[in-house]
């Protein structure tokens, strides 16, 4: 998986959601009505080669298009900010580069939250050759990882974040998400729950946390005089 940095702010890709996410601007993030709201771009062509589809994610094993390959998905259960009852996520099987998802959305100057969580299949991490999942707005990208090289591991859904700077309003940011496989056959992924949203600005955070230190701090000076009372 690759991530992203906006406006040359390099911000570390990291596991967990910050709970100060606000609206999800991206529209159908869990995939819950198909490809609807993305336009799907595919340059893939030849040995192996299966276009990015939209499949149910309840434990029971269908065969391509339908499913992982007969491999059976859990609903997806990484901790995030933006929680859902969905059986559905986006599954990149393509064994040569590449398939992307892109939609376009409005920004305002701030600080926002990006992430999505990721399973990859046990079929598809066993075989030989690697795969990169690249996240970006704009032309701001995130750094690229490699699917079998990430903590993500086999079967097993994980949350990816990171808190990025928009320097100035932007409409129509084009946001994508691209799968490119090294070979064939490569490892595949599914993705689920996208989101890009607004979030306090660090400053802000660091005197929330503050605000809190000192109410709690508070309180306990409080409890301490009405127990020696």
């Amino acid at each position: 998986m690759k991530f992203l940095t906006v406006a040359a702010v390099a911000a570390g890709l990291a596991i967990a959601g910050s709970a100060n996410a606000s609206v999800n601007l991206v529209t159908n993030g869990s995939f819950e009505d198909g490809l609807n709201g993305w336009t799907l771009i595919s340059t893939g062509s030849g040995q192996g080669y299966s276009p990015t589809v939209v499949i149910t994610t309840d434990g029971i094993g269908r065969g391509y298009p339908n499913g992982a390959f007969g491999e059976g998905v859990a609903a997806d259960d990484a901790a995030g900010p933006f929680q859902d009852n969905g059986t559905k996520a986006v599954y990149f099987s393509s064994d040569v580069p590449g398939e992307s998802l892109t939609q376009t959305i409005n920004l305002s100057a701030g600080w926002y939250e990006v992430g999505f969580d990721a399973y990859v299949p046990q079929n598809g991490y066993n075989n030989p050759n690697d795969a990169t999942f690249t996240a970006t707005i704009g032309t701001n990208v995130w750094a690229p990882v490699l699917l079998k090289g990430t903590s993500i591991g086999a079967s097993n859904w994980m949350h990816y974040s990171a808190v990025v700077n928009v320097a100035d309003a932007q409409n129509n940011v084009p946001t994508s998400f691209t799968f490119s496989a090294t070979g064939f056959p490569a490892v595949d992924v599914l993705v689920d729950r996208v989101y890009i949203a607004a979030v306090p600005e660090p400053m802000t955070w660091t005197l929330m946390i503050m605000g809190f230190g000192g109410a709690g701090a508070a309180l306990r000076r409080q409890r301490r005089r009405l127990a020696a009372i």
